[in-house]
């Protein structure tokens, strides 16, 4: 089952849920589990509208493992200072500049702020495939931009224990 959210918010309770209309669902407000088809789900309907921009984008493909899904494969794409998730990855498109492999307590790590992306590069918790080179560390905008809207962030949990019930999931 899709979800479907209203525009300008993230979840409702029924008392705020506006009423009418076809383009919206009465939700809970249960967390959405990081990395799960709801979580994506509200990254895409929450994010702002995606501009190409002049210039070349830089694409940075994570692989995460032992999730509660099993693989999850996504990509964040930045160019000029935006940045936006792809999900799910076309199998048939360009091969990323930088893949980015780890396990799901990794990923959940580094995503919560727990632990810092480079201090699990130098303890082997991440596998890098590509070109470090194509990501330039001088346009910080677009290097630490956040592609997750807050509204989302606030709303996620960031470990298995959520279990499979989470928002746009049977």
């Amino acid at each position: 089952m899709e979800s479907t959210l209203a525009d300008d918010c993230f979840l409702m309770t029924d008392e705020e849920a506006p009423r009418g209309g076809d383009d919206w669902q009465r939700t809970s407000q249960r967390p959405l589990r990081y990395l799960s088809t709801g979580w994506f789900d509200a990254v895409k309907r929450q994010a702002p509208q995606w501009v190409e921009r002049p210039g070349r984008s830089v694409v940075l493909e994570q692989v995460v493992e032992g999730t509660p899904d099993g693989t999850v494969r996504y990509r964040v794409e930045a160019s000029s200072g935006t940045c936006r998730i792809i999900w799910p990855v076309d199998p048939e498109a360009a091969q990323a500049d930088l893949t980015v492999t780890c396990d799901w307590e990794t990923a959940a790590a580094i995503a919560s702020g727990e632990l810092n992306a480079g201090v699990a590069l130098t303890q082997g918790r991440l596998k890098v495939r590509g070109n470090p080179l194509a990501i330039d560390l001088s346009d910080s905008e677009a290097c630490f931009a956040d592609p997750v809207p807050s509204e989302v962030r606030r709303s996620t949990i960031f470990s298995a224990a959520g279990g499979p019930a989470m928002l746009g999931e049977p």
